[in-house]
């Protein structure tokens, strides 16, 4: 950045009003042409510059949540409309409605309830008295065994390969 990194008691307001209209501190760094880090040296030097950023952004904030909780509701709103009449244009108003927008439901209750909400549910799945599950498997064969009889081979004649479970 070629410009002074000289505070300006004018870059308060200017600051602010940028934050409200969403821009990062990368934006007002940019419009101000000084570095990220100046902002940033700003913020911590000077607290009115900082309070006029942070409340420059909670009103941007606070505008997208109205919007968004508009969005997930539905609402209405007022229109006009130009018909042609008999062959002359004519304005007609009427109320517009948006019914509730389930991506938006879903986003705003994930953010606002995330226990009740969230995408990903775990299931603890535990033994007696919370004591982890044993599993015990047990490979039998029922015909003709190592001794020629028709009794299941025993875990004592198995060759203690591993079972493959992918291939049974």
């Amino acid at each position: 950045m070629t410009a002074s990194s000289t505070f300006k008691i004018e870059y308060i307001i200017q600051a602010r009003n940028l934050a409200k209209l969403g821009a990062t501190n990368r934006d007002i760094a940019d419009f101000f042409g000084v570095s990220e880090r100046t902002i940033n040296r700003w913020v911590l030097k000077y607290p009115d510059f900082a309070n006029a950023v942070r409340i420059g952004k909670a009103a941007a904030d606070n505008r997208v949540e109205a919007s968004l909780y508009q969005r997930a509701v539905g609402y209405s709103y007022d229109c006009q409309k130009v018909l042609m009449v008999s062959g002359k244009p004519e304005v007609v108003e009427f109320v517009e409605h948006l019914p509730p927008d389930i991506t938006a439901c879903s986003f705003w209750l994930r953010n606002r309830r995330p226990k009740q909400w969230r995408e990903k549910q775990t299931a603890e799945i535990t033994g007696q008295n919370g004591a982890p599950i044993l599993a015990r498997i047990e490979r039998v064969i029922v015909g003709e065994g190592h001794s020629g009889s028709d009794r299941p081979i025993s875990s004592s004649e198995w060759d203690n390969d591993p079972v493959d479970m992918g291939k049974m």
